[in-house]
């Protein structure tokens, strides 16, 4: 039945005892007999045949196995009559026939021809279409494109394309609608699973230089885009934006989501904002963006006095190279590497930069030593700022100080990767912080380095970033149960500070004596897939899976544990902001643009979820290397 070489479905029944050369010895595993048997005999043996060698299956109610038998044989024996009535057919009509009929059957007809000449103006109409519009390539693999021009075949002539205002107006506020329904059931499986919300705001000026804040709800399925509000001719105090968060508390409270942490930017009008949120919602813990903490301690690295004259000079050497033609070509024949420049708005710009360019170490000596580097010299401008940035190029001081600050800084940048995604990750900010402040003080630097100096700026910002939640989710993180966080002083105070200001003495009482067990490592949490699935699991998903025995740590260990740590996509937020309100399209008014933001990321999380194969990962942040001549 299958392919040479392959054993039938009939050999389920038999248990292969001898491979012989030919047809292997086979035992029944009904009737126990012992036979040498291929596909055909053994079918012989169940259905009964004669004059074959074959002796007849003794075994009782052996009925389903016989029909299977007889309709496999029925397949095979219709299938060579059909082999025997081609080969009759070809014999026939001759192999000069044979050969005829093969090629009328490839040369194509009129209809052919038809559908040939309109398939190539369909493609030619597309490809016009992308190429007048500056449309990605991408865009032909992209699934709404794809079902777009899949709704268009199916209406065929009968169908016309709406108008430019019902696709502004009319078409925009039902999709809008429909997004504000995706995000009530997003929000509606939330609150079944148990997880808080996080409530997390940014400010930002579009390409109309309006004044804009953002608010989204960050959940573990994604972050839910709330609005954003146009804030011109307004002063942003901090009872202004007080007001526009607690705005978005009620909202969410509305739906049933309990809003766990609010996150916003470390400026002053955001920080007395918090304090005054929190008062009036004193369930709900306030705190900074950590990512924007751990962004302010490298500037404050780049700042000391060992570390800045090497920041400028790098910033020399890349401006050497990125304002002039000809360097920058004698560069690119020897890597495909691009240097990067610090820019603003992005976290960890001159970190980003000095890595690349001690990268590129040993190109960029080989272009500053070459023949043609010293006639693009000769000819260019600003000599003295040129001569420096050689110099430093050629001073090995300079790259060791690149070497030890990209060293130091390392573990900052993955840590910093880490929280600012959208994946939970609130309980591995004390340890993962804590690991980076000890790496700090056992940092070999020379002498004229201070690490207590690195390790005061470094507490200074964690201080500024730390809230109450990071101690409770070190506490309930399964990854570091074995850390004994009870002897920790700071962290317990925390821990029972929330505990009680959120439950009655009685219920805290139950969930301290579930926290005992779980620490312990009773029951089921001292099983070894347990703890070895602490380790690779979400932590949220690692509670809902293992807690049943103690449920209300379990309740308490979802809603904190799924909460994030930065403001991340608040910031990615203004990204899509920025694309779909360009230069291109800056008559759009704030409120189109708000819709259309909400519109486009309602789809996007919604593809995510219902991606096959999806699953939420820790998915760490990636820099945009994107290059500003300023």
């Amino acid at each position: 039945m299958g392919k040479k070489g392959e054993r039938g479905p009939e050999f389920k029944y038999v248990t292969v005892v001898e491979e012989l050369k030919s047809d292997p010895r086979v035992k029944c595993n009904k009737c126990g007999q012992v036979m040498v048997a291929g596909s055909g005999r053994i079918r012989l043996h169940f259905i009964g045949g004669h004059g074959c060698g074959v002796a007849r299956c003794t075994a009782e109610d052996i009925s389903v196995v016989k029909a299977e038998m007889i309709e496999i044989e029925e397949k095979v024996k219709e299938r060579r009559q059909k082999g025997k009535e081609k080969r009759a057919l070809e014999a026939m009509a001759g192999h000069e026939e044979a050969e005829l009929r093969r090629q009328k059957r490839r040369q194509p007809g009129i209809v052919e021809s038809f559908k040939k000449a309109s398939q190539d103006e369909l493609h030619r109409a597309v490809s016009r279409c992308f190429y007048a519009n500056g449309l990605s390539f991408n865009l032909i693999r992209n699934k709404h494109f794809r079902a777009m021009c899949e709704k268009l075949k199916e209406v065929g002539s009968v169908g016309t394309l709406p108008s430019f205002d019902a696709l502004r107006n009319q078409l925009l506020d039902k999709a809008y609608k429909e997004s504000e329904d995706t995000q009530k059931d997003m929000l509606e499986q939330n609150k079944k699973k148990g997880c808080g919300v996080t409530l997390v705001s940014d400010g930002w000026k579009n390409v109309q230089k309006r004044p804009l804040i953002n608010t989204l709800a960050v959940t573990p399925s994604g972050p839910l885009f709330l609005g954003s509000l146009d804030t011109s001719g307004k002063t942003k105090t901090a009872e202004f934006v007080k007001e526009v968060l607690a705005e978005k508390v009620e909202l969410l409270e509305e739906s049933g989501n309990q809003v766990v942490l609010v996150l916003t930017d470390s400026a002053s009008n955001c920080r007395l904002a918090r304090e005054l949120l929190q008062a009036e919602y004193p369930k709900i813990i306030v705190g900074a963006c950590l990512s924007h903490c751990l962004d302010l301690f490298l500037e404050d690295v780049a700042k000391l006095s060992w570390c800045r004259d090497a920041v400028q000079s790098a910033k020399d050497v890349v401006k050497l190279f990125l304002h002039h033609e000809r360097p920058l070509a004698l560069l690119r024949e020897k890597t495909e590497k691009s240097l990067l420049f610090p820019v603003e708005t992005r976290f960890a710009s001159h970190y980003l930069m000095m890595k690349r360019l001690f990268e590129l170490k040993n190109q960029i000596k080989q272009v500053v030593v070459s023949d043609e580097f010293d006639e693009f010299l000769k000819t260019a401008k600003k000599q003295e700022r040129n001569k420096t940035a050689v110099a430093s190029v050629l001073d090995q001081d300079f790259w060791e100080v690149l070497e030890m600050y990209t060293n130091l800084m390392g573990d900052t940048i993955s840590f910093l990767r880490l929280v600012d995604g959208d994946t939970p990750t609130v309980g591995k900010v004390w340890a993962g912080m804590n690991n980076i402040a000890e790496k700090i003080l056992k940092f070999g630097a020379p002498a004229h380095v201070d690490p207590l100096e690195i390790h005061h700026l470094f507490m200074k910002r964690w201080e500024m970033g730390h809230n109450p939640l990071h101690s409770i989710g070190f506490v309930l993180d399964p990854e570091y149960v074995e850390c004994d966080q009870a002897s920790n002083a700071e962290v317990m105070n925390d821990f029972f500070l929330v505990l009680d200001g959120w439950y009655e003495s009685e219920e805290s009482g139950h969930i301290e004596q579930e926290l005992a067990k779980y620490q312990s490592r009773e029951g089921v949490f001292g099983r070894p897939s347990t703890v070895a699935n602490s380790k690779t699991m979400l932590a949220y998903k690692w509670w809902s899976l293992y807690g049943v025995g103690v449920p209300k740590l379990r309740d308490l260990a979802i809603k904190v544990l799924s909460q994030v740590s930065s403001v991340g996509a608040a910031e990615r937020n203004w990204k899509d902001h920025s694309w779909l309100h360009s230069k291109l399209r800056n008559r759009l008014t704030p409120s189109r643009a708000n819709k259309l933001v909400h519109v486009h990321g309602s789809i996007c999380v919604e593809d995510k979820i219902w991606e096959a194969g999806y699953e939420e990962t820790m998915v760490e942040w990636a820099p945009d290397e994107v290059i500003d001549d300023e």
